[in-house]
């Protein structure tokens, strides 16, 4: 069974191949005695950087996408001034080509058959998405550029320090938000950041690392997607530094798209800048829950600098540190089953966020509506009110953009309008529904 979102041209990739129309599947893979047979989650599986890079094909293919900052006062909570003009905060963000990620992914199909590598194959042709199988983190949907576009305006306002931020990135996906994030940090022409100091007489609390975990259902999306758009958006960050600074870039890029040789010296490039900058990346994938909980809060030090650290201290400082926890996430709310993980999920890095003693913050981007599937902002709210029940600290949620008050902004080509919540732990709210305040 498959239901439509009921929205066109939802993906803004323009792909001459591409559906107007994204349905969602059953989690069904057959029939066995006359009964479906339901596909088994896929358990969460951690991976480094380095691991990561190692998959990249010999070259790749990409086309920059233009990001312009929100113009309404939603997105602005210290009512900071905002860009006098769209193109005083203009970003070309880069982005591998779908058509290039597919190539590889049909060349690979052919080496090796299995429904999970069928329903990659044929969810990049139809647009489809199936449930434990796929679930469309190939393609950029309109909700992750509007994440992307709101902290875009939050970096050009100042209103966002990433200094020794944890990032998680829930459904990451072509990894947008996660990539702006990147080429900020790359683009800057010195560190922000003082390296650690390995003096024992510095008396001074250690430096914390910035840390970004990248979590999408399936690894090959993270390898095809997620980090080749972070490896070109250091790229073209480093690229604007050096520009910056006078010097001439190893790697010759079009802003305009191109594309380039991800050579052996590309990659170990991007793992001695994050050594150099502090910098780690990790990726996980599978589903949602207690697992992916454990997972990540018992194994993220642990891996944090596995790919050969010349920052041997990282796994500890990030164990015992006050850390900002910044939480991501772009239509991941469509469908009214995984709403329970997801939000369960969203409640347990919340808290162990302040557990270690520091903010937690989730940014949530979602279509208010998602027709023929059930899902959407109502019933996200609603679960956050449900799930708070019986907590110490339940949920808090405050609207802080929205497609029909940002004038810079496209209400969409189906008319669905958009939002992004901002959702936290609030104290004494045992039982309490979340509300949008």
């Amino acid at each position: 069974m498959a239901f439509n979102f009921g929205f066109a041209s939802d993906d803004i990739e323009e792909d001459e191949d591409d559906s107007n129309e994204q349905t969602v599947e059953s989690a069904t893979l057959g029939t066995k005695n006359g009964n479906h047979v339901d596909l088994d989650l896929l358990p969460p599986k951690l991976h480094t950087l380095e691991e990561m890079l190692s998959t990249l094909p010999d070259q790749i293919t990409y086309t920059s996408y233009p990001l312009h900052s929100p113009s309404n006062p939603t997105s602005n909570p210290t009512n900071a001034p905002s860009p006098s003009s769209p193109s005083e905060a203009t970003l070309s963000l880069p982005r591998r080509d779908i058509h290039d990620i597919r190539a590889q992914i049909l060349a690979e199909s052919d080496l090796s058959y299995s429904p999970t590598s069928t329903a990659l194959t044929e969810g990049l042709s139809s647009d489809d998405i199936k449930p434990r199988l796929y679930e469309g983190g190939f393609k950029t949907w309109e909700c992750a550029v509007d994440l992307a576009r709101y902290l875009h305006g939050l970096l050009s306002r100042k209103e966002l320090d990433l200094k020794g931020m944890r990032v998680v990135e829930l459904g990451a996906g072509t990894a947008l938000p996660t990539s702006l994030l990147v080429h900020h940090l790359a683009s800057s022409p010195l560190s922000p950041f003082p390296s650690p100091s390995t003096s024992p007489e510095h008396s001074d609390p250690p430096t914390q690392p910035t840390t970004f975990l990248l979590a999408d259902y399936n690894f090959p999306v993270l390898t095809h997607a997620s980090i080749p758009n972070l490896l070109l958006a250091y790229l073209f960050g480093t690229e604007t530094a050096g520009a910056q600074q006078g010097a001439r870039s190893t790697v010759p890029l079009d802003s305009s798209g191109g594309e380039f040789e991800t050579s052996e010296m590309v990659r170990a490039s991007m793992l001695e800048w994050t050594q150099r900058r502090d910098i780690g990346i990790l990726g996980v994938e599978g589903a949602w829950g207690k697992d992916f909980l454990d997972v990540v809060r018992g194994q993220q030090s642990s891996l944090m600098y596995e790919q050969g650290s010349v920052m041997g201290g990282m796994a500890e400082r990030t164990r015992k540190s006050k850390r900002k926890t910044l939480i991501l996430t772009s239509e991941t709310i469509y469908q009214p089953a995984t709403l329970p993980a997801f939000v369960e999920t969203l409640f347990g890095l919340l808290e162990d966020g302040e557990e270690r003693g520091g903010e937690a913050v989730a940014l949530v981007a979602a279509k208010k509506v998602y027709f023929g599937v059930g899902g959407g902002i109502d019933e996200f709210v609603g679960m956050l009110g449900e799930m708070s029940k019986g907590r110490e600290r339940g949920a808090g949620v405050r609207k802080a953009w929205d497609s029909n008050e940002d004038e810079e902004g496209e209400m969409g080509r189906g008319g669905v309008g958009r939002c992004i919540l901002e959702v936290r732990l609030e104290g004494d709210r045992s039982g309490r529904d979340a509300m949008i305040f």
